[in-house]
């Protein structure tokens, strides 16, 4: 049996009666036919079934929760929607995410509450939409290989539940669609630019198909910058393998052609904005904080080196713990964090040996926990692997795919450069685990029972990953039943009844773990800030420390100071709790008129 493109089994040359078998063989050949189409299409629903189960349930556990990137996508959607795109353009968070969640505020007029929540209803739709892409790549990747008889170990059932469980385990565990950031956004553009690549590979090279593969890169690109650097590994690819195929060498030129048809207008616009050419600041960003010996915007001082002088950094008003302001002139409600590539702006790129190699380490480390995690989907390879009839021929096999595992490997060695975090790599390690399995060819004389055998593994497996995901799910259906208050809200909400809402200005000590989603939703700006590895010179400081950064707090416009860390054992005259919350605060005396 076969899998085209639809995904649903078909009759393949071998199912073919013979012509002694007469009529009654041929009917029974095609009852079996049915049969199995039928058994596909239960298969698939139950399948879908499960993946819109456990990722509505994700989905709406978290529901409130808006972390630090997330305030600042919902804060450039605001100014889209107003239409302050001066203000919204922005060199550091990708587009597209915020053109979404501006949508919303402009077709349903959302309120500060609400936006949350349709924030998750567009990682939900992304997951969807995911999924849908992935049963493209997965189905285009087996039909491919069927022809070389790589994938005869798995039939059509074992192989889409072998994709279920490593597309659950990389979109809820690795991702984290309940999360607040486009990365299960980029997936769907992953997935869908891995299968069109397939198809390409396969023989497909339509102008249609060529199309399709530069806009879905295109607008992988819009959705994390990334994707601009891997485009040209995916184009080249499509390239080598368009021009192999002599007819497809004209129709190749619309992918790179529609490619820039969907980036272009963003890279002009971005360019013009920044006065110098850019596709987008945050990779040298990362790559400033992570390589380079560079603190985080989060507890930025000022200048990266004694010989550099930024035009713009935030402004640093006392030392000792150091105090930073950045009122103006950028808006948002964390104005330091809104736009890392304004107050970085001149800031010189520099190569340290030494910070790549410790950043190389720290990334095979990343990895090898990654794999870790996943170590029931290496015992299952691992087992078919060593049931191979030639270990060479495996991976004479496994060459053959170089188009299809070229760019997810050049997405792992960019990330390896700077920083690798599980739900940056995640769709590209499922396009990597799926193309191994897909080269699977084992040794053995009755087929049938093998593909029992696997059958069985891959169920066995599946059982494993489940206890993951189960564990994720029994906590989410807990945190749905409990219905606990959302400590955002209630910060937010006891600021507003004592005063603090609507524009007004507050000062931190130290970032907020979780999130500053409060000020958001309380409409405030935090301004100034005591950085976190400072923030014990605050509280422990000598005589008069706190009287005075109280004092440069003042002067910026600040009303409160608010921190959700109060050491034990620390001086804290003046500061109260904010309701039933982990927060703090300080009233700070106003300025009168």
């Amino acid at each position: 049996m076969s899998i085209p493109e639809s995904g649903k089994l078909e009759l393949a040359v071998n199912d073919v009666p013979s012509e002694s078998g007469g009529l009654n063989n041929f009917i029974g050949a095609g009852i079996h036919v049915h049969a199995g189409h039928f058994a596909e299409r239960q298969c698939r629903v139950i399948c879908w079934a499960i993946v819109i189960g456990l990722g509505a349930l994700q989905a709406w556990s978290h529901r409130f929760q808006v972390d630090h990137d997330g305030v600042n996508y919902l804060d450039i959607a605001d100014n889209y929607a107003s239409g302050a795109w001066g203000a919204a353009i922005n060199a550091y968070w990708s587009p597209l995410y915020s053109w979404l969640l501006a949508s919303g505020a402009s077709l349903f007029r959302l309120s500060r509450s609400s936006e949350p929540v349709f924030l998750h209803l567009i990682n939900f739709t992304s997951y969807l939409c995911a999924y849908r892409c992935f049963e493209f790549f997965s189905s285009q990747l087996l039909r491919a290989r069927l022809g070389a008889g790589a994938s005869a170990s798995f039939s059509g059932h074992t192989w889409r539940l072998l994709g279920l469980g490593l597309f659950l385990y990389s979109s809820l565990y690795l991702t984290n669609h309940g999360g607040s950031t486009p990365d299960i956004t980029l997936a769907v553009f992953v997935y869908l630019a891995m299968g069109l690549l397939l198809r390409i590979w396969s023989g497909h090279v339509s102008w249609s198909t060529f199309c399709c593969y530069g806009a879905a890169l295109g607008f992988g690109y819009l959705a994390k910058t990334v994707m601009f650097l891997l485009a040209f590994v995916f184009l080249a690819v499509a390239a080598a393998v368009a021009f192999r195929k002599h007819r497809g060498a004209l129709a190749f030129f619309s992918a790179p052609i529609c490619f820039l048809l969907v980036a272009a207008p963003w890279i002009i616009t971005l360019s013009l904005a920044k006065g110098h050419f850019t596709y987008g600041d945050s990779g040298r960003m990362a790559y400033a904080r992570h390589v380079q010996p560079q603190a985080a915007p989060f507890a930025w001082g000022g200048q990266t080196a004694t010989s550099e002088h930024l035009p713009h950094p935030p402004r640093s008003l006392g030392d000792s713990p150091p105090v930073i302001e950045f009122a103006t002139p950028l808006s948002g409600t964390f104005p330091l964090w809104y736009d890392g590539s304004y107050w970085l702006e001149g800031e010189k790129i520099h190569f340290s040996l030494e910070g790549q190699l410790r950043v190389l380490r720290r990334s095979a480390i990343n990895y090898l926990e990654i794999l870790n995690n996943q170590r029931e989907n290496l015992v299952l390879f691992l087992l078919l692997f060593f049931l191979q009839d030639s270990t060479f021929e495996y991976f004479r096999r496994l060459g053959q795919l170089w188009p299809i595992l070229l760019p997810p490997l050049a997405a792992l060695g960019l990330y390896a450069l700077v920083l690798v975090e599980p739900r940056y790599v995640a769709p590209f390690l499922l396009v990597l685990w799926l193309s191994l399995y897909a080269t699977i060819r084992p040794s053995v004389t009755n087929m049938m029972k093998f593909k029992i055998f696997v059958h069985r593994a891959v169920l066995a497996t599946i059982m494993v990953t489940c206890v993951v995901l189960l564990r994720g799910a029994i906590s989410d259906a807990y945190s749905i039943l409990r219905a606990s208050a959302n400590e955002q809200a209630r910060v937010a909400e006891s600021l507003q009844n004592l005063g603090i809402s609507n524009g007004r200005f507050v000062s931190l000590i130290g970032t907020s773990r979780d999130s500053f989603d409060w000020a958001r939703l309380a409409g405030l700006r935090i301004i100034a800030i005591v950085p976190n590895e400072n923030a014990n010179q605050y509280w422990f400081g000598t005589s008069g420390t706190q009287e005075r950064v109280n004092g440069y707090f003042a002067k910026t416009g600040a009303v409160a100071i608010i921190t959700d860390n109060v050491p034990a054992g620390a001086v804290s005259s003046g500061w109260k709790r904010i309701g039933q919350t982990s927060y703090s605060i300080y009233p700070l005396p106003t300025k009168t008129p």
